[in-house]
């Protein structure tokens, strides 16, 4: 099932590439208001683990957010100031998949955004309410380096990845980078009894997508005009979570960290970003089938970042499903001989 992820990753990316048209890149109005739209809501905050995948896994990441900030957009109409104020309230969901081989993990990510409400300029690209707009087909290769187990300290594991994102999404929409976008990375992770913590630091290079808003020098509304430009720019992530089980491991606690920061003079200050999310997951079927949910805040300058949001999702691991191959009444997860018929003592005939 590994390779035959593999390959339909490969011809779907080849396919969404080639209906991709390319972005236009006009330059900054001396009169313009520019700022970042900043990409985290696609992102997530889920540290990756550095373990190696063993099986597949499909998930669904659905996460609602509620806009609270808002920009403020003015101009003179003589002796008055008009002003109007942006809102926008944005459902984004991620479809990820996973898969092991040998100590390799590859992965694939789907950013999907739905505008439920919002008023002011379309800053985000939305053609309608309700429209799905998709994002950049996210390509992800991570190899394990290393492990080693420490008495009285627990399992330490470190991994490398890359990450490359396909120009696959709308032109100039807000969840696309123009196939500029590219990710290397370091992984920890640490697991000791019921508790367990991951940690990623990232460098990407990508394009800083900038909203350039044209005011009009006197008018009694603000209708401004918004164009999309592109200059390329690199940044760091620091991604951390810790988790402690309960239940028999049917019950999970999650706290997840998110540090943002500018590495190249082209970046502005909106590209700084802090989030953070407290959630709780229940693995039924002994973990063929996990659902989460909780809640999370962001502190940015930057439009399309979420000071307030809920998550929810569903993840399935066909490989955990209960099964008993050979029909002697014991599971393939407790069989001794899966392959096998046992006697009524448990042992191979």
């Amino acid at each position: 099932m590994s390779k035959s992820l593999i390959v339909a990753t490969v011809l779907l990316a080849l396919a969404l590439s080639t209906s991709q048209t390319a972005m236009a890149a006009p330059g900054p109005d001396i009169n313009a208001q520019s700022f970042e739209l900043a990409p985290a809501q696609a992102d997530g905050i889920w540290a990756r683990s550095a373990l190696a995948q063993g099986s597949l896994d499909w998930s669904l990441r659905v996460l609602t957010t509620l806009q609270n900030n808002s920009l403020a957009f003015s101009s003179r109409d003589n002796e008055r100031t008009v002003t109007q104020r942006v809102h926008a309230s944005l459902w984004t969901m991620q479809l990820a998949a996973a898969s092991g081989w040998g100590k390799w993990t590859f992965a694939m990510t789907l950013p999907v955004a739905l505008r439920i409400a919002s008023e002011g300029p379309n800053l985000l690209g939305f053609d309608r309410p309700l429209a799905p707009l998709f994002g950049d087909l996210r390509l992800e290769a991570r190899r394990h380096l290393w492990q080693k187990v420490m008495a009285g300290i627990g399992q330490l594991d470190l991994a490398a990845g890359v990450m490359w994102a396909l120009p696959t999404g709308a032109s100039g929409s807000w969840l696309s980078e123009g196939g500029a976008r590219f990710d290397l990375m370091g992984i920890a992770s640490w697991r000791r009894g019921p508790w367990s913590a991951d940690g990623s630091l990232i460098f990407r290079l990508r394009p800083l997508t900038q909203a350039r808003v044209q005011l009009p020098p006197a008018a009694s509304q603000v209708d401004p005009s918004v164009a999309v430009a592109l200059a390329v720019g690199s940044e760091w992530l620091m991604q951390l979570e810790a988790e402690r089980r309960w239940l028999r491991d049917r019950l999970g606690a999650h706290l997840a960290l998110q540090i943002r920061g500018a590495m190249s003079s082209q970046a502005t200050s909106e590209q700084t970003l802090v989030e953070g999310m407290l959630y709780a997951d229940w693995r039924m079927n002994r973990g063929a089938w996990k659902l989460w949910g909780g809640i999370g805040g962001g502190v940015t300058q930057a439009y399309g970042s979420a000071q307030v949001r809920g998550v929810g999702g569903v993840q399935f691991d066909p490989e955990s499903v209960s099964r008993d191959s050979d029909d002697d009444g014991f599971d393939d997860r407790d069989d001794k001989c899966p392959n096998a018929a046992e006697d009524a003592d448990g042992f191979e005939d």
